[in-house]
């Protein structure tokens, strides 16, 4: 089961977002400000998880994808292939600020009925998603 996540982050993170699209790895990247984040704590769990159903439709505006359901919230684990791979993208700093969130699509049409959400909390802006699947 760990090998399938691995490999569909992977490719999420090697593919287009869009079928025939050009757009870049690097596009579909927004690194924050590592200055302006706020370290994962619990209390910082509470307010993203309030948070979510405010941020999931933002970011996933597809309509088939209405009903959707929390599956993990958590700081990123140093040594994890996705600290690994959040590290390249953006940097350790950015990485030892970020939460993972693992959302399943149960209705979803797409063959990716689990998405991932990699988001900081910035002192200034809030929530940022920085990249998603």
């Amino acid at each position: 089961m760990k090998n399938f996540f691995i490999m569909i982050l992977l490719l999420t993170l090697l593919l287009p977002a869009k079928s025939g699209s050009a757009q870049s790895l690097a596009s579909l990247v927004n690194c924050p400000d590592s200055e302006e984040l706020i370290i994962p704590s619990k209390n910082q769990k509470k307010m993203l998880l309030t948070a979510l159903p405010a941020i999931v439709p933002m970011v996933y505006q597809d309509t088939a994808q209405q009903r959707w359901q929390i599956v993990s919230v958590s700081p990123i684990k140093k040594g994890s292939f996705t600290y690994k791979t959040a590290s390249k993208l953006c940097g350790k700093a950015v990485t030892e600020y970020s939460w993972i969130v693992k959302i399943n699509f149960p209705s979803s049409s797409s063959h990716l009925t689990q998405r991932q959400l990699l988001i900081v909390r910035s002192n200034n802006s809030g929530w940022l998603v920085w990249h998603h699947n």
